[in-house]
C-alpha cells in the first residue's frame, strides 16, 4: 500500500481557500454543509456493496468521496479513498475492506481540519 493518505495534509488550505474564493462563502458554506452528509451516505453504501461483494459499486462510491474530498482540499481523506478505488479496480478485496473502515477516520479527521480552518478565517 502506498503512504500517501498518510502523509498527505488533512487539508490543503491553499485549495480550500482557492475553492472558496472561486464559489464564495455562500456556496462553500452549502457544500460544507452537504459534504459530511453526501461522505456518510457513500461511506454506507460503500460498505453494504462491499458485504454483498459489489466491488465496482465500492470503488464507485471510493471515486465519489475522492472527487469531492480533492475539490475542497482534504487530501487525506481523498488519497485514502483513491487508494480504496485503486484496490477494487486491481481485484485486491481485502485491502479495500480495510481500508474502507479506516475512511470514516479519515472523515472525522477532515471535517474536524475544516471547521478549525472555518473559524480561523472567522467565517
Amino acid at each position: 500500500m502506498k503512504n500517501e493518505p498518510f502523509d498527505a495534509p488533512l487539508l490543503d488550505t491553499a485549495v480550500f481557500d482557492g475553492f472558496r474564493k472561486a464559489k464564495g462563502d455562500f456556496s462553500t458554506a452549502e457544500h460544507l454543509t452537504g459534504f459530511p452528509e453526501m461522505s456518510r451516505y457513500r461511506l454506507v453504501a460503500a460498505s453494504r456493496a462491499a458485504e454483498a461483494a459489489e466491488w465496482q459499486a465500492v470503488g464507485q462510491s471510493a471515486l465519489d468521496i475522492k472527487t469531492s474530498a480533492a475539490e475542497l482540499g482534504l487530501l487525506r481523506l481523498a488519497n485514502a479513498a483513491a487508494e480504496i478505488e485503486t484496490t477494487c479496480a486491481d481485484g485486491r478485496i481485502e485491502d479495500a475492506q480495510r481500508l474502507l473502515v479506516g475512511l470514516q477516520v479519515y472523515l472525522l479527521a477532515a471535517m474536524d481540519a475544516i471547521r478549525a480552518h472555518v473559524k480561523e478565517l472567522g467565517l
